[in-house]
């Protein structure tokens, strides 16, 4: 598998080389959109991490998070978070 500069490729083409290694008879588009619906629910944010980013806010340090549009990724836990800190960028928008 050939990779770019930082060892990974694009997910679409990832998806179509784990196809055809495992000669999966679905289309790669079709793999990777199951793979999307799914994901999202088995990521969550621990409340450990939750309680740190407030034990940050106490000590008036700023907390940021760079994500993907709502409805690309794990929005359950973006919506978690939000409330933990200062700034949200998206191409979308949370808040």
């Amino acid at each position: 598998m050939e990779r770019d500069a930082d060892g990974s490729v694009p997910m679409e083409t990832f998806v179509e080389l784990v196809r055809e290694h495992f000669r999966l008879p679905e289309p790669a588009g079709e793999l990777w959109r199951a793979c999307r619906a799914r994901l999202p629910h088995l990521v969550s944010c621990r409340p450990e991490a939750l309680t740190a980013l407030d034990r940050l806010r106490t000590i008036w340090v700023d907390r940021g998070v760079v994500t993907e549009p709502p409805g690309t990724g794990p929005d359950h836990v973006v919506t978690d978070v939000v409330a933990a800190v200062d700034w949200l960028m998206s191409s979308g928008s949370y808040r």
